[in-house]
């Protein structure tokens, strides 16, 4: 099974492929590595995909390295998943995927897939300790990304959303990570004590603020998903 999903990490590599063809690869960053790897599933294919991730997340996190890992399963849309690692560094994330458990992936775990593994590589951005969620928490996911030229505009509002979210009660952990590869896309990595907390924050004052300067810039759709935690 440990062969199974650590290549998933590798998929963000493939993407980038086209552009790093004409320009420089980018120097890996020089704090930790945010991996987020959005899985989905045919519905007879659900419960296994479930175990092999909870397989997968109690292996890596045994191996050396001091990964973290979260599995979570869409509310709404049990046949979507993601899986967030965090590695310490770019290195020691490397390593891993480099080792036994890069193989690709089993031709098996394909012909359960709708459509191939996303995975999502970031760096560090805006960053703030979390409390420990409770057991009914909600997990929201956030992939905002503007066009090259509106990055300033969107950096100039991104700081104040991330502090003024932080203070909102329920809030467990609400920060901000950056494409290793591309700059101009974020996600937003929140968790909420209940889903009545995550969707107040929705209709907070600050929240419709930033989405009103935002919506200028956008360059693709604002994709929100929530998850709950797979124990």
């Amino acid at each position: 099974m440990r062969a199974v999903f650590a290549a998933l990490g590798l998929a963000a590599l493939a993407m980038t492929a086209p552009a790093a063809a004409q320009t420089p690869a980018p120097s890996p960053p020089a704090g930790p590595v945010h991996v987020v790897t959005y899985l989905e599933f045919a519905g007879d294919f659900v419960t296994r995909a479930r175990d092999l991730l909870v397989d997968y997340r109690g292996k890596t996190e045994r191996e050396p390295g001091e990964a973290r890992l979260g599995a979570f399963e869409e509310i709404g849309q049990p046949n979507r998943f993601v899986l967030l690692e965090t590695w310490p560094t770019a290195a020691a994330r490397e390593t891993h995927a480099q080792s036994a458990g890069g193989a690709p992936r089993a031709d098996w775990l394909k012909q359960g897939e709708l459509a191939p593994a996303d995975a999502r590589l970031h760096k560090n951005y805006d960053m703030a300790a979390a409390k420990a969620p409770t057991a009914s928490a909600v997990y929201v996911f956030t992939h905002v990304d503007v066009s090259p030229p509106g990055l300033p505009a969107l950096e100039a509002i991104l700081k104040p959303l991330a502090e003024k979210s932080r203070t909102e009660p329920g809030v467990a952990r609400f920060d901000i990570v950056q494409s290793t590869t591309r700059p101009n896309h974020f996600t937003f990595l929140e968790a909420w004590e209940s889903e009545a907390a995550a969707k107040a924050h929705g209709l907070a004052a600050h929240t419709r603020e930033f989405r009103e300067k935002l919506h200028p810039l956008l360059g693709a759709l604002y994709d929100q998903r929530f998850y709950k935690f797979i124990p």
